[in-house]
């Protein structure tokens, strides 16, 4: 499966996005 790599990106740029929101 080649598009699971950038699904694991999007996953962590995702999971980085509510993390910022959540610590602002």
């Amino acid at each position: 499966m080649t598009d699971h790599k950038p699904s694991v990106l999007f996953v962590c740029v995702h999971n980085a996005g509510r993390s910022q929101i959540a610590a602002g």
